[in-house]
């Protein structure tokens, strides 16, 4: 039986050992063919990608994000993906440098010693300035940005990947209705915003200007609902991805006094003292390292799903039209075959050796292929600056009830937040 909610992780990796990496799970009248051997996933996500659409999952956030790149499929996502994809390549990501070092130090500076904070709430909100930037250049921030606070969607969203949870979002309760007033206010907000860049002549080198310069395959501007449905979404998955990878990762290396003494000594040394720049993020390798091992043990995206759109085969499998596929980087990351001692935090796994050494889809915590998450590059850069700065200000010592426990939703958020006591350095 296919695992529901709370078991799912156990039950997916329990199945994938037993399978010997691949298997069939029964899930009510439909099967799931789950594949979580490298060679497997990269037939799924490369070899025969185009034998597969997006998966229910990510099918189900069209209801709010229309055609974004997180639900759409085909030329419409290549398309799509061919217009945004300048906005995140690597010397534009390099410029976000400065950005993130400025938002992440706003936010520290609100930090009290001996205050808990949510740092999954606090990642969250530098994250949302920003992808404000990114998206509609130098401007108001928090909540004030044309798309606003997205939060309710999020967990209306991961609400709709149970059948219980879909049967719920039917129903007028308080958080249905929070999330579609959340969701038209960010809609009104954008449309408002992609209007008055309209009138003001288009032009600029931010996302929003992206969208209005670009055209179909017949020479005409994208509709106006398009460049919204791109920018809410790209507001979303943006902020959704980092604050996860960072709760997660705050909670693995504030519990490791030696990984915390790494860290330090080397922010002492590359940054000495000053903001994170383009030419000095780069030496912060232990930190990137850490965030790497991070989302190995705790993947933001812990399964990816594909639907058949005709009848194909991987491996020795032969999948009908129609057929669920599932791969699961939170099975693969923690193979024993692949990584050994899988539950060892151990950041020297992606030493350039180590990572020379293994199959290319023994790590896919971005996915793989031609929907490879667009904006990893700056999640990663994100991740890892926001982590040396909080690391060099403080020490942190997690204030939950017990360890947190991982959420498998849509993403994999930490159940109830991440609270962490802030202590002076």
């Amino acid at each position: 039986m296919f695992p529901t909610h709370g078991d799912r992780l156990a039950r997916l990796t329990a199945a994938a050992r037993r399978h010997g990496g691949a298997a069939r799970l029964p899930h009510g009248p439909v099967w799931i063919y789950l594949f979580t051997e490298p060679e497997l996933v990269r037939e799924t996500l490369v070899t025969r990608a185009g034998d597969f659409t997006v998966g229910r999952k990510l099918a189900a956030t069209r209801e709010f994000l229309g055609d974004g790149l997180l639900g759409s499929g085909g030329e419409t996502h290549r398309r799509q993906r061919r217009v945004l994809q300048p906005a995140f390549h690597g010397e534009a990501v390099a410029g976000y440098v400065a950005l993130i070092a400025d938002r992440t130090e706003r936010a520290l500076a609100g930090w009290r010693v001996g205050s808990v904070r949510d740092v999954r709430e606090e990642v969250t909100w530098i994250a949302r300035d920003v992808m404000a930037s990114v998206a509609w250049g130098e401007g108001p921030r928090g909540e004030d940005t044309p798309a606003g606070d997205l939060a309710p969607v999020m967990e209306y969203l991961e609400r709709t990947t149970t059948p219980a949870g879909r049967i719920g979002t039917r129903l007028p309760t308080p958080g249905v209705l929070r999330a579609r007033a959340a969701a038209a206010r960010s809609r009104a907000g954008v449309e408002a915003a992609i209007a008055r860049r309209r009138r003001d002549g288009g032009g600029g080198s931010d996302l929003v200007g992206m969208l209005l310069a670009a055209t179909d395959e017949a020479g005409r501007p994208l509709p106006e609902a398009l460049i919204a449905d791109e920018l809410q979404t790209l507001f979303l998955a943006g902020q959704e991805s980092v604050a996860n990878t960072l709760s997660w990762t705050l909670w693995l290396v504030f519990e490791r006094p030696a990984v915390v003494a790494a860290l330090r000594e080397e922010a002492d040394h590359a940054l000495a003292g000053m903001r994170p720049t383009t030419e000095t993020v780069g030496r912060l390798r232990m930190a990137r390292r850490c965030v790497q091992e991070a989302m190995r043990l705790y993947p933001p995206a812990w399964a990816v799903g594909r639907t058949a759109v005709r009848r194909t085969r991987v491996g020795t499998w032969d999948v009908p039209r129609g057929a669920n596929v599932l791969v699961s980087p939170w099975v693969t990351h923690r193979d024993p075959a692949l990584w050994p001692d899988p539950l060892l935090f151990d950041p020297d796994r992606f030493a350039p050796a180590a990572e020379r050494a293994r199959p290319r889809f023994a790590y896919y915590p971005f996915g793989g292929g031609a929907r490879t998450c667009i904006g990893a590059g700056l999640a990663m850069v994100e991740a890892t600056i926001i982590l040396a700065m909080v690391v060099r200000a403080f020490d942190l010592r997690w204030a939950g009830d017990g360890p947190p426990r991982p959420n498998p939703q849509i993403t994999l958020r930490p159940e109830g937040g991440a609270p962490m006591l802030v202590r002076s350095r």
